[in-house]
């Protein structure tokens, strides 16, 4: 196999398209977010059901570094999971 020369090597430029549409961006709505509890449900408090069941909260909970989230952080995101359930 023989090497381009130097010479007749082609070098990729961007460039704009004069005649290329731009786009148009809508507005993003956001929906009024619920409150956080201070307080949320212990852990043992919790009825699994649905889709979230215990051994499915272990796995998350298991993919979080230890000492990066505290007991009761872990249990609000323990209450924002099956509010979003």
């Amino acid at each position: 196999m023989k090497y381009k020369p130097v010479v007749k090597k082609v070098v990729p430029m961007s460039a704009q398209d004069p005649g290329a549409s731009i786009p148009a961006y809508e507005e993003i709505q956001i929906e009024e977010l619920l409150k956080l509890p201070v307080l949320p449900r212990k852990m043992e408090e919790i009825k699994f059901m649905k889709q979230l069941m215990g051994e499915r909260i272990l796995l998350i909970i298991s993919k979080i570094p230890t000492g990066f989230l505290t007991k009761s952080e872990a249990e609000l995101l323990i209450h924002i999971l099956f509010q979003y359930e």
